[in-house]
């Protein structure tokens, strides 16, 4: 467990009062604190899909945008996109009930764009959220 003092430093390397004194907004007079979120399609220097940690932002919230829709049946693909290229396509099944999974780079790693895997979603690997963002 992370010491948690005045001057002790966190795992961060800075003190908490250096991070309260940064963290402090004087227009507003109010301490400010960063909202992080998990974003699963992180990726690292090297291209490769790691997951972490990223600002919440305006943007981070709207980050993906449906491209596509189609309905087929008892089946709609919606197919999202961000800025970076990274896609998700999600598919409702309403065949019995409800059932929405996802299909990510992550368990379609053939798929490196959002137009191949849009082309081939009929055939791609579906699953729920939790195994489709996980790296």
């Amino acid at each position: 467990m992370t010491s948690i003092s005045k001057t002790g430093k966190t795992e961060t390397g800075e003190t908490l009062q250096k991070m309260f004194i940064e963290s402090y907004d004087r227009e507003f007079n109010q301490i400010s604190f960063e909202l992080l979120g998990y974003d699963p399609l992180v990726r690292n220097e090297a291209g490769e899909v790691v997951g972490g940690l990223q600002r919440v932002t305006i943007k981070a919230l709207g980050d993906y945008v449906a491209n596509d829709i189609e309905e087929a049946g008892n089946i709609t693909y919606i197919g999202f996109k961000n800025l970076d290229g990274d896609y998700f396509i999600q598919k409702i099944d309403s065949t019995t009930g409800k059932s929405i999974r996802f299909a990510t780079i992550i368990n379609n790693a053939s798929k490196t764009s959002y137009s191949t895997a849009w082309a081939g979603r009929a055939t791609l690997v579906y699953d729920t959220y939790s195994t489709a963002f996980t790296v």
